[in-house]
């Protein structure tokens, strides 16, 4: 339901962040758990206030603004359960955790980003970018995230190598 922030917080803090901490999750990342995912009704339809605002400015059709906005941040779904899976995402571990997390999250969501935007791209190429972020988001407490982690710096130097080496993104 699209409400006001406020109203989104007050409603989803008191009705869901309860049973998420019941469940084992840090009071903090509970709450910005149900706030960041009650905050993306804004851009999902059928509610999608801000796809309203952004089809009236445009003079797009509503539906297909809705579309195009889930489309371009559908990685923003993923951050609520980032929260909860990844500690140091909310600076809960040690400095070493921290930069580690910060930086393999951001690289993995920027990933994630281009394989949904990269329109001049093949199919394969962008399944390696979609492949390459999910490895890299993939939380340290997870099993294998070692292992993961390692397979998108992999994949992600390759990418960054085949880009550079020839002067933009193939379109092969």
């Amino acid at each position: 339901m699209g409400l006001p922030t406020t109203a989104i917080y007050v409603v989803v803090a008191s009705l869901l962040a309860p049973s998420l901490i019941d469940l084992g999750v840090t009071p903090l990342a509970a709450h910005l758990f149900v706030f960041y995912t009650g905050m993306l009704c804004m851009i999902t339809p059928p509610i999608a206030f801000a796809s309203f605002a952004a089809a009236a400015v445009s003079g797009a059709g509503f539906f297909e603004t809705a579309i195009a906005a889930v489309r371009f941040a559908w990685p923003a779904y993923l951050v609520p359960f980032l929260f909860v899976l990844s500690p140091p995402l909310l600076l809960d571990g040690t400095a070493l955790q921290i930069v580690h997390a910060l930086v393999f999250t951001l690289a993995g969501l920027w990933f994630i980003s281009a394989s949904a935007s990269a329109a001049e791209s093949t199919l394969p190429h962008r399944l390696l970018q979609l492949l390459t972020g999910v490895a890299l988001v993939w939380p340290q407490s997870a099993p294998a995230s070692v292992w993961f982690n390692g397979i998108g710096l992999l994949c992600g130097a390759y990418l960054f190598w085949k880009r550079f080496s020839q002067g933009a993104m193939p379109v092969e």
